[in-house]
């Protein structure tokens, strides 16, 4: 996948409200990226999207949490119904916006 098919997914995930810090650098640093080092900096987004993001279960998990009930206040119940709902349906990923741009990412360069 050339970087101009592969930067409309990058930017998604880069801009996804919560995405970790980590992987919006490494986002960053794939779009500032130059012939040189570019396969370099897609292998290691890569790797930190696949370190990032997180499964339905630990979604589920989350939102069922005392930490999850506090982050997400009255949607953690909304959150975690939602996510059996999707896992029930075949979701592998987590449900939020960043969650589900690096999924996708992952699906197109693997």
């Amino acid at each position: 996948m050339t970087k101009e098919e592969l930067t409309p997914y990058v930017e998604k995930l880069r801009d996804a409200q919560t995405v970790c810090p980590e992987l919006k650098e490494a986002c960053e640093a794939y779009l500032n990226a130059n012939e040189t080092n570019e396969d370099a900096l897609k292998a290691a987004l890569l790797k930190e999207a696949k370190e990032d993001v997180c499964s339905i279960d630990d979604c589920i998990d989350f939102a069922s949490s005392d930490m999850g009930k506090k982050i997400l206040g009255d949607g953690a119940a909304h959150m975690a119904e939602a996510a059996k709902a999707a896992k029930a349906k075949g979701e592998k990923y987590c449900l939020c916006p960043a969650c589900q741009s690096g999924a996708k990412l992952i699906e197109v360069l693997a």
